[in-house]
């Protein structure tokens, strides 16, 4: 949940519920493609590593990659991001 959570708040923190749940959905698309990994943190953290850090520009969601920090700093939007992201994994048929 909380790779979820994360990948809501700094992709989608500024868009409405709907566009937070698609940024969630593209999520669980990708990880029940054969051509992603298969869980949700994987896909999320998915990209170029060297040395075990990633690669600046090159993974599958710009904030993972952008050489800053990945803390949280709007607890209130991380709060929302968790609670939808909550909801959308216990709602998705698997």
């Amino acid at each position: 949940m909380e790779c979820l959570s994360l990948n809501i708040y700094w992709e989608a923190k500024g868009e409405s519920k709907l566009g937070q749940v698609a940024v969630a959905l593209v999520v669980l698309n990708r990880m029940e493609h054969s051509g992603f990994p298969g869980s949700v943190c994987e896909v999320v953290y998915q990209g170029i590593h060297r040395n075990g850090f990633p690669v600046r520009d090159m993974c599958q969601f710009s904030w993972y990659c952008d050489s800053r920090s990945d803390i949280p700093r709007d607890h209130g939007s991380f709060r929302d991001a968790t609670d939808l992201a909550n909801f959308i994994l216990i709602s998705h048929k698997w």
